[in-house]
């Protein structure tokens, strides 16, 4: 018992002295900000992390070897001076000169193994075209297709 009153009388001394800690408040982590930047630094890279897998792995429709520009080097003569430009979401743009004109070709693409498969639609009437082309040599510098009617392109990477 004896002790028992001696700690309520300390308990009541320590509540009366300027400075000390009651029994109501907290202490605090000295460096609360730390923390909030730490778990925020966290989040930033978990974000960051899916974006990417998103971005380079399941959005990527395009072997990355056959993103860029590609010139024709050889093939037929509606194609001289033709290139074409693929982009790893899909989307093939093509500039082929036809006598005088230059005709942009915008199309989107698939890749099934050696296929290429192209939809474009015709920017005047709206009406969509599929052509596959296969693929018979692609290298990091070259790329060689062969279309629908047997006729070969054989392409360089641009520079």
């Amino acid at each position: 018992m004896k002790l028992m009153k001696r700690l309520a009388e300390l308990k009541k001394q320590a509540g009366n002295k300027a400075g000390a800690l009651s029994q109501s408040s907290r202490v605090t982590e000295p460096f609360p900000f730390r923390r909030w930047a730490f778990l925020g630094l966290l989040l930033l890279l978990a974000g960051a992390g899916t974006w990417a897998v998103f971005e380079f792995v399941i959005w990527n429709k395009v072997p990355a070897e056959l993103v860029g520009k590609w010139e024709i080097t050889e093939g037929p003569k509606e194609y001289a001076e033709a290139s074409f430009r693929f982009f790893r979401n899909g989307y093939m743009e093509g500039r082929v000169n036809v006598g005088e004109h230059l005709n942009i070709i915008k199309s989107t693409i698939r890749v099934r193994g050696k296929n290429i498969i192209v939809t474009s639609k015709h920017p005047k009437t709206g009406e969509e075209t599929v052509q596959v082309q296969k693929i018979r040599i692609l290298t990091e510098s070259d790329l060689v297709v062969e279309d629908g009617n047997g006729n070969l392109l054989k392409m360089k990477r641009a520079k």
